[in-house]
């Protein structure tokens, strides 16, 4: 598993309207942290299938059940 902080890249677009006339395509970041019991996951929550934070988790060497509740 990785001993280092992983940013995991993901866009995320805003409809027109929501932010002015047109719309808008954001860089956002979700985060794998080490901790002492696996990983802590700090998401965004704006990439509703998951699947790059699914990615990263596989290039880490790690999965879901490495992020603990709390660390």
């Amino acid at each position: 598993m990785s001993a280092e902080i992983i940013a995991v890249p993901r866009q995320h677009q805003i409809p027109a309207g929501a932010m002015g006339p047109d719309p808008v395509t954001l860089d956002v970041r979700a985060h794998l942290v080490p901790c002492e019991t696996g990983l802590v996951l700090v998401d965004t929550g704006m990439d509703l299938s998951g699947e790059a934070i699914d990615n990263a988790l596989v290039a880490a060497g790690a999965s879901w059940s490495d992020c603990p509740t709390s660390c």
